[in-house]
């Protein structure tokens, strides 16, 4: 019988019927004291070691065994039959587990970071696209009682709810009878938009200021008839001659 008390791994050779043969030292110091094989192996593993022994050649696979430092461990073992009896090597997995988890740790710390720094980006950009709707519709005095608006831009609901405030209080702060709103600046117009603008020119209304449209296009117009509802305002082709208008009275 082969001598195996001094090979640098846990080394474990058994019968049949499981029962140990022998083991090498660093078997005795990695597993509690055993008799047969199936004390140290893991439930949920049994049916692999089994299938292995059924197997007429060397197996290499995983099982969970347990150990004196934690009741399931990770090993990649070999197994293979030779001189009327089983041989077996468990090698730890544990080390490339936490090598793997470190891995993980990192990328997770990685990711996290990323993240955050995208989460600032995100923000820093929102605020910018804030600051952007607030410049694209610019509120000017052109006569005492008379304002224009003029919206430049995507023509949605953000445009209108970014900005129905400060056109309300210079509106009625600054004693406005009439508003003119300019959409040459506009392309498309979104139907949130279109029902946010209502909204504002009924606040006008109730505000006792008229508000007039200037500038849409045909198919901006069709936008405005398909609301169903009449807005109350007046509508007026050209910015410059509506200007030149008040500004001559």
């Amino acid at each position: 019988m082969i001598n195996i008390k001094h090979v640098p791994a846990p080394y474990i050779t058994f019968n049949r019927d499981l029962v140990l043969i022998d083991q090498s030292d660093d078997a005795k110091d990695l597993f509690k004291h055993f008799q047969a094989l199936e004390e140290i192996i893991d439930q949920g593993s049994l049916n692999k070691f089994q299938r292995a022994l059924e197997a007429n050649e060397r197996q290499d696979f995983e099982l969970v065994m347990n150990t004196k430092q934690a009741p399931m461990a990770l090993f990649q073992c070999s197994l293979s039959w030779k001189d009327d009896m089983y041989h077996l090597i468990c090698v730890p997995k544990d080390e490339d587990i936490k090598r793997l988890e470190g891995l993980v740790q990192q990328h997770s710390k990685r990711l996290a970071s990323t993240n955050f720094e995208l989460l600032e980006q995100k923000e820093k950009l929102e605020e910018s696209l804030k600051r952007i709707k607030m410049l694209s519709a610019p509120f000017i005095r052109i006569s005492k009682t008379t304002g224009v608006v003029l919206f430049y831009g995507e023509f949605d609901r953000t445009l209108i709810e970014m900005n129905q405030k400060e056109i309300s209080e210079q509106a009625f702060n600054g004693q406005f009878e009439q508003i003119l709103f300019d959409f040459n600046g506009i392309g498309d117009l979104e139907k949130d938009g279109v029902d946010a603008f209502y909204y504002l020119i009924q606040r006008l209304q109730i505000m006792g200021i008229h508000s007039s449209v200037i500038g849409l296009s045909p198919k901006q117009v069709f936008h405005f008839n398909k609301q169903g509802t009449k807005l109350d305002a007046t509508f007026k082709s050209n910015l410059h001659d509506v200007i030149y208008s008040y500004l001559s009275s």
